[in-house]
């Protein structure tokens, strides 16, 4: 495919917007365009990453805001690739910035050799964006496993559960309570739920297989990427 294509829909805000329908289709089909999994297309992989949110929203308010930082780290890597023109993939951006040894920024550059330099000015690494990315990836296959195996369990149990095993141990103090209690608003029904994020109309056999399948595409993905934080060090990533 032209990377012209991708590029433009990757730059087209319109692709990413919280008032757009919910599409599972749009999402799978770009997940099966991340072929490549040494060199992760940036629009492919994030524009589901950034739809899946969504989900939230319907679920809960609370819980959308909740999960607002993760549409505003998609927002950061849209942004990172714009300084970064000639990249067309993720791992190759997060080795541009560890040759330049900008990989641990997080906003503030002061006392560095860039703290002037107006390109790094407030920046914020692709590679530190990423491994958060690559958390609620994780927290996303934790909830659909599940869902599509965990009848005794409701939703709001699910998501607590996938919250304490995923996402509660790389969250400080305060970030944990507040996303307890927004968890606390979950009273969406478990039905209506996964109705709503994978278009079934129960949690029957041909339902739950759906629901694994979606597993599936994300955690090969996710594994992958884990994988390449591993092999360079960068998986305790502050």
């Amino acid at each position: 495919m032209d990377s012209s294509d991708w590029k433009a829909k990757f730059a087209d805000n319109k692709n990413f917007d919280q008032k757009a329908p919910y599409n599972l289709k749009k999402i799978l089909e770009n997940l099966d365009k991340v072929t490549d999994l040494d060199h992760f297309n940036p629009y492919y992989l994030l524009s589901p990453i950034y739809d899946f949110t969504k989900v939230f929203g319907r679920i809960s308010s609370g819980l959308a805001m909740g999960f607002k930082d993760i549409t505003e780290k998609v927002e950061i890597m849209r942004q990172v690739f714009k300084l970064y023109p000639t990249m067309d993939n993720i791992q190759d951006l997060i080795k541009e910035e560890m040759k330049i040894g900008v990989f641990k920024f997080n906003g503030n550059t002061s006392g560095t050799r860039f703290h002037n330099d107006p390109k790094y000015k407030d920046y914020v690494s692709a590679a530190r964006t990423f491994l958060r990315l690559l958390w609620f990836m994780e927290y996303l296959i934790h909830i659909f496993r599940y869902l599509a195996t965990a009848d005794d369990k409701s939703l709001k149990d699910i998501l607590r559960d996938s919250y304490d095993e995923v996402l509660a141990p790389r969250h400080p103090l305060v970030v944990r309570g507040a996303v307890k209690v927004a968890l606390t608003f979950a009273s969406c029904d478990k039905v209506e739920a996964v109705g709503y994020m994978f278009e079934v109309k129960d949690l029957g056999a041909e339902s739950k297989k759906k629901i694994s399948m979606v597993a599936d595409k994300l955690e090969k993905i996710w594994k992958a990427g884990y994988a390449f934080y591993d092999r360079y060090g960068l998986t305790k990533l502050e």
